[in-house]
């Protein structure tokens, strides 16, 4: 596709909302209005038809501009400032499924979800059982063979868009043995099915993401039509938790960085509603309390957006390690984005209730980000992946005393071409991590405190690694192991950070970097919970009132925003 005709944030920007001093009014009362009807908002949808939406979710070679996912994580971030509903129920099913179809799909089940979303059609993919949680190796929806045929049985369940989906992908146990070999993924196209095969369960309603269809449908030994295994089976028969631990490492990347997105509208409003909110004769933004709250938010904000933009880059260019950089965000960037929200929640006060307010939209906000930190896998699961991981992590560590280098393209805004190589994704570390290793270069730009800090804490983490029982690593390692985890994924943060300062440092000052990881530091509870003193709060306040004025994202990039006009 040629540059020119390339889906852009900006232009995303101005197709979605209009601009004028009554866009945000207009926009955000169809997002409420279609919210309290349990709906999706109409109109947003027709406009990302027309623009085109779904070819960002295609490879190029198909017509698509599927390329670099740090690209195409701004482009969701968009639909989640607008209405998180709208980045969810639109396309981000469809994301979740091509993953896998873009891993391991036939030249003809491409060919086919290709044209499924040239059509503006929808897309889902099934991995989980309720009775079942995150174990997918117990998953019991199955296909066996009869005749020469596929057979289907059983249920799916709370699945995003399966309802209204025209494909969608079923993970499915296909052999009765245990073991990571018993289950594949199977591509159905419902027109394909015979009359009455597929029965659909009645939708979920939910707290939060109101407008997406949660939905279910149930196979009672439903044969599927006669078809060569590459139009039915995605990938080889039995190699399905191999393909998830692959295109887990997208997805997991991916999703929580576009959850950003919440919390900028969030900070947003938050902000507009101190700069006007008069007490005592002064702006509530004058007061101390209501700058450390604003700017405490703008520093998760950042963090976030540092560790999720690094590892989207990472896939394409440090791939070998992102079975370690994937759980690794899903643990930090979620919690960071809700406990932003929630502290931003209480400092609307009563406010935050009134959905007819101008700040009616915060509300939604806070219900919708709460998928963020459970769905597509929880914390615990991925805090217990990482475990076997590190520990072989500690003796490639313990057997390579040289550091390992970060490439240069890593923390980097120059756009990323080509799409990413789910071959080159790996389910264990191949040496190394370079980003772990970086602070040993990168930790002393924050002077010696912070950087004794930090280069302590990495040396306690490799040495307790060094000192795992292996038959501690499992679902039955003491919960104190779990906490390796986190400490690993918040070190990870800091060392993004650093990258970012290192590389761009006119959008992040060391100034600005030092108290990101000062934040990140007491997150880890390395550091005490002080706050930041008065000088410091204004700092970040400045940035924050800047940003708000210019309607730039508050992120390191700074797009422009439209439709956010007083």
């Amino acid at each position: 596709m040629n540059a020119e005709h390339l889906l852009t944030v900006d232009m995303l920007e101005r197709q979605l909302t209009p601009a004028g001093c009554d866009g945000y009014a207009a926009w955000t009362n169809a997002v409420l209005t279609a919210d309290a009807a349990c709906a999706l908002w109409a109109e947003g949808e027709a406009r990302l038809d027309e623009a085109g939406f779904n070819r960002c979710l295609i490879p190029q070679a198909m017509g698509g501009q599927w390329r670099g996912l740090d690209a195409l994580m701004d482009l969701f971030r968009v639909l989640y400032r607008k209405d998180p509903c709208l980045g969810l129920g639109y396309a981000g099913s469809s994301f979740i499924a091509c993953c896998n179809i873009w891993a391991v799909g036939s030249p003809t089940q491409q060919r086919t979800v290709a044209q499924a979303l040239h059509r503006n059609e929808k897309v889902a993919c099934s991995y989980y059982e309720p009775e079942h949680g995150n174990d997918l190796s117990a998953v019991e929806f199955s296909a066996d063979r009869q005749d020469g045929r596929w057979v289907l049985e059983g249920e799916k369940q709370v699945t995003s868009n399966i309802a209204r989906s025209s494909v969608f992908v079923a993970f499915a146990r296909t052999s009765p043995q245990p073991g990571s070999r018993s289950h594949t993924q199977i591509l159905i196209v419902k027109s394909q099915l015979p009359d009455g095969a597929l029965q659909e369960l009645p939708r979920h309603s939910s707290v939060g993401m109101r407008g997406v269809q949660l939905g279910g449908v149930r196979f009672d030994r439903t044969r599927l039509p006669a078809a060569a295994d590459d139009e039915l089976l995605l990938g080889a028969e039995g190699k399905a938790l191999e393909t998830t631990l692959r295109s887990f490492q997208v997805t997991r990347t991916l999703l929580p960085g576009m959850f950003v997105g919440v919390l900028d509208s969030g900070l947003r409003l938050a902000t507009r509603f101190s700069l006007q909110r008069q007490l005592y004769g002064h702006r509530l933004a004058d007061f101390p309390s209501a700058r450390q709250v604003l700017s405490l938010a703008l520093l998760d904000l950042l963090l976030a957006d540092a560790f999720s933009r690094l590892g989207a880059r990472a896939l394409h260019v440090h791939p070998e390690f992102c079975c370690l950089y994937a759980p690794s965000i899903k643990i930090v960037v979620p919690k960071l984005l809700i406990g932003a929200m929630n502290r931003l929640a209480d400092h609307l006060g009563a406010s935050f209730y009134l959905t007819e307010s101008e700040f009616g939209l915060f509300q939604k906000l806070l219900r919708d980000i709460k998928p963020a930190g459970f769905a597509h896998v929880g914390r615990p699961a991925c805090q217990l992946t990482l475990l076997p991981l590190l520990f072989m992590l500690a003796r490639k560590n313990a057997a390579t005393p040289e550091a390992a280098r970060l490439s240069p393209t890593l923390a980097s805004d120059a756009p990323i071409d080509e799409p990413i190589d789910f071959n080159r994704l790996q389910v264990a570390p191949t040496g190394r991590d370079p980003l772990l290793d970086s602070l040993l270069h990168t930790a002393p730009l924050l002077g010696a405190v912070l950087a004794t800090q930090v280069l302590a804490a990495r040396e306690r983490l490799l040495d307790k690694l060094q000192t795992l029982d292996p038959r501690d690593i499992s679902a039955t390692a003491p919960a104190g192991h779990y906490q390796l985890s986190t400490l690993y994924a918040g070190l990870l943060a800091i060392a993004a950070c650093l990258q970012w300062h290192q590389t761009a440092a006119e959008k992040l000052p060391l100034a600005l970097t030092q108290l990101m990881v000062k934040r990140q530091l007491v997150h880890l509870q390395i550091a005490p919970d002080e706050g930041l003193d008065e000088s410091e709060a204004d700092y970040v306040c400045q940035r924050l009132f800047d940003d708000y004025r210019r309607r730039v994202s508050f992120d390191l990039m700074q797009y422009p925003l439209q439709g956010w006009e007083e």
